[in-house]
């Protein structure tokens, strides 16, 4: 992502995410099925850079960090520095999905957090002035049970 994007809401950033991490899915597949198309790991690694941006500007630096990895691991690929390709293309989508997972993940919970209700606020001198008066009938009651007093009686008094 490039400096334009940190102007932009984050609900906006989110969907350029998702669409970018499509992206590299979709090319990393055509990459797994024909390893000489050098098209496919150009898209990979751009849209890596893609992703590791974006999750930057949404501050989840860890989902950032893991990005920057598998960027590693693409530029590996495109400059061939690395023995078992296969495996390590195999390992590269398997962490594609799974960060894209982790971030939709992350997306619903953040909006669940942000939809949930404020908590009420109490006010405090109102429950104090509540509280000594129950505690004061609480007390009449008791004294009034110690006494052999009818029950119905303090029971009436307690619930006004």
């Amino acid at each position: 992502m490039t400096a334009r994007y940190a102007d932009t809401p984050p609900d906006s950033v989110t969907a350029e995410l998702e669409a970018t991490l499509e992206r590299v899915k979709t090319a990393l597949e055509i990459h797994c099925e024909d390893p000489d198309a050098p098209g496919p790991l150009d898209d990979i690694v751009r849209g890596l850079r893609d992703v590791r941006g974006a999750c930057v500007l949404l501050e989840q630096h860890e989902a950032a960090q893991q990005a920057g990895e598998l960027l590693g691991w693409a530029e590996r690929l495109m400059h061939g520095q690395t023995e078992d390709a296969e495996g390590l293309r195999a390992r590269l989508l398997e962490s594609v999905l799974r960060l894209a997972r982790y971030l939709a993940w992350r997306h619903r919970s953040r909006h669940r957090a942000e939809a949930a209700p404020p908590a009420p606020v109490i006010d405090l001198a109102a429950f104090a002035l509540d509280l000594n008066t129950l505690r004061s009938r609480f007390q009449r009651t008791l004294l009034g049970l110690l006494r052999g007093d009818k029950l119905d009686h303090h029971l009436d008094q307690l619930a006004t």
